[in-house]
């Protein structure tokens, strides 16, 4: 029987999913936290602590003692695949929270060693997974997937495997099978609040917003007070979910309990920012997102002062920070094509004219994930490549389904305005969030 390394329900297991804003998407779906909490419930979001019990830096410190600790074990205990295989997980998280590619090259080499101790049959497979799943390299988990179902798993850690291919089918655009999944990993793992949240992002994105508000005010009240992270990351999750509804007022007080959660953490004050923008403060984004590329050193900030800059009409400073983004996504392609292709794929549809690249990097994503997101970019990077008709096909498909974002109303909007019809292009422009904001 193979004896397959799991993670502790206690550590993330699966993507931070960060819209096309995240990602995870991420940003994917789903973390548990990682050290500790002060709970936001509903009725506590209008209050902001003064002084926050924990910070992002805080978070930042305790990551880099556990990944000292495990690579500490790793060199002094060389035999056991249990060490290094702990020490990618460390990585990995070092690297969801801080955004420093390295550390998801580090837990790569370190996966690699525990594999190369590890007897035939075992290794951390399900760790290898997720690794995978984060990097959006969704073709290559299902044999590890596989080797966990063999080692009797525990209840968790089958949630975990069940998560992940729930996630695998929601980015394909195979949405009831996604829906399915996702309620059968909440089954198995009903007391982790964050199980909750892979369902209620789909179920948003599918229309049904009071079911997705149903599942993360649960989701929220199942987090344990000392997950700090937790807590931090799914307020931001629902701050992002408000923004693009068009409620921005709400969106602004979740984000605010995000940073009182964990303050400081980057990927909230980004947030802000880019609420901002839709609310036409761009003097104030201008500084948040200048402050942000000065300490993260972010691309996708550098996209956004690109996008201000040229809407301002300074063509040259546009240009400056397109260039320097442009060099840091070249090294992500390099060296993570399949995670970069979705974030750099922003950036060469919004601020470059390579149609060659655009569409390269536009039908790698849509491989790898070819759900409604992707088949919006894709659609829309035939659009620039003037594949006109290939472009307005796509987009009419993904209208006729059932998945919803404004990434796609924005596309089928220029699609339909470079086409000539006008009537089509004004529906999808009135969906814009901003335009739904300015009617409520």
């Amino acid at each position: 029987m193979a004896v397959v390394q799991q993670t502790h329900p206690g550590m993330f297991t699966g993507l931070m999913r960060l819209p096309a804003w995240l990602p995870l998407a991420v940003l994917a779906a789903g973390a548990a936290g990682i050290g500790g909490v002060m709970l936001w419930r509903a009725h506590d979001l209008a209050v902001a602590s003064a002084t926050p019990a924990y910070t992002y830096a805080t978070c930042v410190r305790n990551l880099d003692d556990d990944v000292a600790a495990a690579d500490w074990r790793t060199q002094h205990d060389p035999r056991s695949w249990l060490a290094p295989a702990t020490l990618a997980q460390c990585y990995r998280q070092r690297a969801q929270l801080t955004g420093e590619y390295v550390d998801y090259s580090r837990a790569e080499a370190a996966l690699d060693r525990s594999f190369s101790i590890a007897p035939a049959g075992a290794g951390p497979c399900l760790a290898r997974a997720q690794l995978s799943a984060t990097m959006h390299r969704w073709n290559s988990i299902e044999p590890d997937l596989e080797m966990v179902e063999k080692s009797l798993p525990k209840s968790f850690e089958r949630a975990a495997v069940t998560n992940l291919r729930a996630e695998r089918s929601f980015q394909s655009g195979d949405y009831a099978h996604a829906l399915e999944l996702y309620r059968q990993a909440i089954t198995l793992d009903r007391e982790n609040g964050v199980r909750y949240f892979g369902l209620a992002d789909a179920d948003n994105a599918l229309g049904d917003r009071k079911a997705a508000d149903d599942l993360l005010d649960h989701a929220e009240n199942l987090i344990p007070a000392h997950e700090h992270f937790t807590a931090a990351w799914l307020q931001m999750m629902r701050g992002a979910i408000l923004m693009d509804r068009g409620d921005f007022a709400q969106a602004s007080v979740r984000f605010a309990a995000a940073d009182a959660a964990m303050s400081g953490w980057w990927r909230v004050q980004g947030k802000q920012a880019d609420l901002l923008v839709l609310r036409g403060q761009d003097d104030a984004a201008v500084t948040a997102y200048t402050d942000l590329v000065r300490r993260t050193g972010n691309p996708e900030f550098m996209d956004d002062l690109a996008r201000i800059t040229a809407r301002r009409g300074d063509a040259a400073e546009a240009a400056r920070w397109t260039a320097m983004a442009r060099a840091v996504y070249a090294g992500e392609i390099t060296d993570f094509p399949e995670a970069a292709s979705a974030h750099a794929l922003d950036h060469y549809l919004d601020l470059e004219h390579d149609d060659a690249t655009t569409v390269h990097l536009a039908e790698l994503n849509h491989s790898l994930r070819p759900g409604g997101e992707a088949t919006a970019k894709l659609a829309r990077a035939y659009l620039h490549a003037g594949r006109t008709a290939e472009a307005e096909t796509l987009i009419r498909a993904v209208l006729a389904g059932p998945w919803d974002a404004p990434i796609l109303h924005r596309v089928a909007a220029e699609i339909f305005t470079r086409t000539g019809k006008t009537a089509e292009a004004a529906a999808e422009r009135a969906k814009f969030p901003e335009n739904v904001a300015a009617k409520s």
